[in-house]
């Protein structure tokens, strides 16, 4: 079913538009056949990490199939992953079978909700995970740090580092640093409207 709709969303989008992918879940890097790769895991992913049997994303595939299709169509993505390990495309070492850093979802801006290997930590008490959370307080104004109704992709990563690593390092004792990844940090995301806050 990802797989249909992504394939339709690749046939259907047109020149010019904005395109966002966005995935909460599970995902895990597994060492197969000698080389790391990345996944995103469906409900029906094999419980023994033997993920060629179905049931996953490949992070290759995501990035060559459909961001790479889309942007060649004059697309911009903006691609938002709230999984484990979803850091795992920035990963010193992940060149051999992903291609380079800058190649891996160049035409994208990615926006992960933690390091190559770090968990992806969710609330009880808010339903859902700290990333996804505090992203949408970020995406309605909270992250316009400067109050000018423009919010810029550094402000966004900014208030995602410092809100989802402080609340899961103090409920969890743990690290989940968020990663914001486009090609000018300084340019505008999307405009606030004051009254979204």
């Amino acid at each position: 079913n990802i797989g249909r709709a992504l394939r339709k969303l690749v046939n259907d989008t047109n020149e010019g538009e904005t395109v966002y992918i966005y995935f909460a879940g599970h995902g895990d890097v597994v060492d197969d056949f000698g080389e790391k790769e990345g996944f995103l895991l469906a409900a029906d992913a094999n419980a023994n990490q033997e993920y060629f049997a179905g049931g996953v994303l490949p992070l290759e595939v995501l990035n060559n199939k459909v961001v790479n299709n889309l942007t060649k169509k004059g697309a911009k993505v903006i691609l938002i992953l709230d999984a484990c390990r979803s850091g795992f495309i920035f990963q010193e070492g992940t060149q051999k079978n992903l291609g380079t850093i800058q190649a891996m979802f160049e035409n994208a801006t990615k926006i992960l909700s933690c390091g190559p290997n770090e968990l992806s930590y969710e609330s009880a008490d808010i339903g859902h995970g700290y990333f996804t959370y505090y992203l949408v307080k970020g995406l309605v104004g909270n992250a316009d740090s400067n109050t000018d109704n423009n919010l810029q992709y550094r402000e966004l990563d900014d208030y995602l580092y410092d809100n989802v690593f402080t609340t899961v390092n103090k409920k969890h004792k743990q690290n989940q640093t968020p990663v914001l990844r486009t090609q000018n940090d300084r340019l505008v995301l999307k405009e606030i409207n004051p009254n979204d806050k």
